[in-house]
C-alpha cells in the first residue's frame, strides 16, 4: 500500500527517504518530514530523485490548503 508520499503527483515513483535533511531539520527529525511553505501541509526529501515527494501529490498543493477552517460567527 503507498504512503500518503507515494499517491498523486510526485517527482519519481521510487521514493527513498534519506537522511540528508536532518542536519538542518535535527536529529529528532528521523522520518524526515518538513512543512510546506506554500500550503503548510507536509513533505518528505526523496534521495531517489533528490526533490522533495508532497503529500498526497503536488496537486494538493496549495496556499491555505491546510488552513484552518474558521467558524462563521457573525
Amino acid at each position: 500500500m503507498p504512503t500518503i508520499y507515494e499517491v498523486g503527483d510526485q517527482p519519481c515513483a521510487n521514493l527513498l527517504r534519506g537522511d540528508s535533511d536532518i542536519p538542518a531539520l535535527g536529529n529528532g527529525n528521523r522520518r524526515n518530514v518538513h512543512q510546506c511553505p506554500v500550503c503548510e501541509g507536509r513533505r518528505t526529501w526523496c534521495e531517489n530523485c533528490c526533490a522533495d515527494h508532497h503529500e498526497h501529490g503536488w496537486e494538493t498543493c496549495k496556499p491555505g490548503a491546510y488552513a484552518e477552517k474558521e467558524d462563521a460567527h457573525d
